[in-house]
């Protein structure tokens, strides 16, 4: 999610939402820009990492330097140690400030596996999203919320399988993160049995006037011990 309402000098600024424990852990890779678009006079370039925990305050903030000609790598969970664990998750909100050219992503991966993540979408009182939805007794769909502004969010969210339309109202706070389970929070509109499955997507918009980060992640069980995670932003 890259923020057009903030800049700090030159730097431009971009926002992701990532975790360490328990399930999987969380890489940021940053790639240089295009041969043509790079310094003529300089090697590298100086980036500022900000983290902050699920209610929004600062955990750690660091300076990292990247080469113009190889991708950065750097695995969050060394930086995590200050974050809390809100719904069973030890997650929040990164907030990452480069020079103009480069980009970023986020993988997460477990011993099974990987998946690569690009920014959460970006949401605001005059932008929603829908996100398609695939429940089973194997799955479970979690919404990561980031909020990229100071003051608290509020989102709602409509839920639309079959015929049945129920909403929901969750609260973000100012820098903060949140993880909802979508399987826990619409279960009794779920009738999925053993070995079915349900559709269903679900719309989410923002109340006031916050920007909002949103993404989600599909945890499936393996037919062995273990998960596999997908993300949709």
């Amino acid at each position: 999610m890259n923020d057009p309402s903030t800049c700090e000098g030159a730097l431009q600024i971009s926002h992701y939402w990532i975790c360490c424990a328990p399930f999987f852990e969380t890489t940021l890779l940053v790639m240089p820009p295009p041969s043509r678009q790079r310094a003529a006079e300089r090697s590298s370039a100086a980036s500022i990492l900000r983290l902050y925990d699920a209610d929004g305050y600062l955990a750690n903030e660091v300076m990292v330097e990247f080469s113009y000609d190889q991708v950065g790598v750097i695995e969050l969970e060394p930086l995590m140690a200050g974050c809390k664990f809100q719904a069973g998750l030890k997650h929040g909100h990164l907030e990452v400030h480069s020079p103009p050219g480069f980009s970023e992503l986020c993988r997460i991966h477990t011993r099974e596996g990987a998946s690569q993540m690009s920014a959460p979408v970006l949401l605001s009182n005059t932008r929603r999203v829908f996100f398609p939805l695939l429940f089973s007794t194997e799955r479970v769909s979690l919404l990561c919320l980031i909020n990229a502004g100071e003051t608290e969010a509020v989102l709602r969210g409509r839920f639309f399988c079959a015929k049945r339309s129920p909403e929901a109202t969750w609260e973000v706070p100012g820098r903060g993160a949140r993880v909802i389970s979508l399987t826990s929070e619409f279960s009794e509109y779920l009738e999925a049995g053993p070995t079915s499955q349900v559709q269903a997507y679900i719309r989410i918009g923002v109340r006031n006037d916050c920007l909002v980060g949103a993404q989600l992640i599909d945890r499936t069980k393996g037919p062995k011990e273990g998960s596999f995670f997908s993300a949709i932003s």
